[in-house]
């Protein structure tokens, strides 16, 4: 019994994870994000870095609160292997709901 209702939460947490964590509100849709959601037995907070094909990074977009360390990381990672590569930054804008792309 108690292995059937496991397997069915297991089940149902798969189905809802992606609708939950890989959509956004439709007022960013002007973004035309694609996220990527990844399983991972990893249980700390570091990013999981993968390699792309150079053509696959069209632009990256770094969030206003993303720690220093991980900035910095990505902004190497990207002169040296995506030197053409857009790097834009995102803000929250003070005196509306609004994001704020420089």
């Amino acid at each position: 019994m108690y292995e059937e209702a496991g397997t069915v939460a297991v089940r149902i947490m798969h189905d809802i994870w992606p609708r939950a964590f890989g959509t956004k509100p439709a007022e960013w849709n002007y973004e035309c994000e694609r996220r990527l959601l990844v399983q991972t037995e990893s249980t700390d907070t570091a990013p999981i870095f993968r390699n792309y094909l150079r053509e696959a990074i069209k632009e990256i977009i770094l969030g206003e609160l993303m720690p220093y360390e991980y900035t910095t990381r990505v902004l190497a990672i990207m002169k040296k292997h995506y030197p053409n590569g857009h790097i834009k930054n995102v803000r929250r804008a003070r005196d509306c709901y609004s994001l704020v792309i420089d």
